[in-house]
């Protein structure tokens, strides 16, 4: 009993004095990529009826008038999603005059002046840095006028222009006849920035 009993303490006395040596952590990756997507104007479901203006229909007067737009969502959205940091600039021309057609006969809404007043309504990344004009009169087929724009280095993610409060122009001697005049603005995305 005495030689098992001290067999036991030798070995415990052994195992005691022996340092451990640590083994080497074995070490693994997390690894995420990215594609470039695309940079385009994005209204969602809505599409391009997102941002058209409704002016009402007003009565015949000899007076200048001013009338605001109707649309209270009237908007125009921008996804950069490439990723690139090229910043971007988004243009806005009105094609023609205001017109009407009845019969054969088509009538002009003379010297009438659309001016978009932009607001950056909201953006879905942090530092998006996109700006947006206000106040931005556009006449009718004389080109592009700048409405929204982002700088290289910024721009990335959704940028939302909200052009709900847009106004329209007439003037009091334009004639105007009964009816429901149209007009057609062209959105203009292009990379990189606008040169003024």
């Amino acid at each position: 009993m005495k030689k098992t009993l001290l067999g036991l303490m030798l070995s415990a006395t052994l195992l005691a004095g022996a340092t451990l040596t640590a083994q080497a952590a074995d070490t693994s990756n997390g690894t995420v990529g990215f594609e470039a997507g695309s940079l385009i104007i994005d209204n969602g479901d809505d599409g391009m009826n997102a941002t058209d203006l409704d002016f009402g229909t007003n009565k015949i007067t000899n007076s200048d008038e001013t009338v605001t737009n109707d649309n209270s969502s009237a908007q125009i959205t921008v996804n950069d999603l490439r990723g690139s940091n090229a910043g971007w600039n988004l243009g806005v021309s009105q094609d023609a005059q205001f017109t009407y057609t009845s019969g054969s006969k088509t009538y002009t809404l003379d010297n009438a002046a659309i001016t978009l007043n932009g607001v950056l309504a909201s953006t879905s990344t942090d530092g998006v840095g996109s700006t947006v004009n206000s106040g931005v009169l556009l006449t009718p087929g004389s080109g592009t006028e700048q409405l929204m724009s982002a700088t290289s280095g910024n721009g990335n993610g959704k940028s939302v222009a909200d052009i709900s409060t847009s106004t329209l122009k007439i003037p009091g001697a334009t004639a105007k006849v009964q009816g429901s005049y149209t007009t057609t603005l062209t959105w203009d995305l292009n990379s990189g920035v606008a040169n003024d």
